[in-house]
């Protein structure tokens, strides 16, 4: 008896770009859309708003897509006059993922590469390795 393939499941596609063709094409076409990692709140929001959009007018369900987010993250002691999305203290950063949460964002990648006090070459590796060891604490998902 030859027993039936399993059937793997298929990757989750999600595309990025911020031009209204690129967003069109992730809601008509992907499983999703993933933002570039300079992008500020208003601009991620607007394009998760035109994502969905595309995918309804595509008749797709985007309720079922994925909408991520890869954020620069620069902890700081204390807040950061004029800062950007995802810098400040722990509680800046918290309200900013609430808040990309509530514009539809389901993930979002922390990356502390690009924090000067951490990613330069002559930052110090064990205060690099606390801060991440922090952030994570902070911020992974409980269970």
């Amino acid at each position: 008896i030859d027993p039936k393939p399993v059937q793997q499941p298929r990757p989750r596609v999600v595309l990025g770009g911020s031009a209204p063709r690129a967003l069109e094409r992730a809601g008509r076409l992907a499983d999703g859309w993933v933002a570039g990692s300079v992008m500020d709140f208003a601009t991620i929001a607007g394009a998760v708003t035109a994502v969905r959009a595309a995918a309804e007018a595509a008749g797709r369900d985007a309720t079922t897509f994925d909408f991520v987010v890869r954020g620069v993250v620069r902890v700081r002691e204390a807040a950061l006059p004029d800062r950007r999305l995802l810098e400040g203290t722990y509680d800046d950063i918290a309200a900013d993922l609430a808040r990309l949460a509530d514009a539809g964002v389901t993930e979002t990648f922390l990356d502390l590469n690009f924090d000067e006090e951490v990613g330069r070459p002559d930052a110090d590796a064990g205060a690099a390795r606390e801060r991440a060891d922090a952030l994570l604490e902070r911020f992974a998902p409980a269970g």
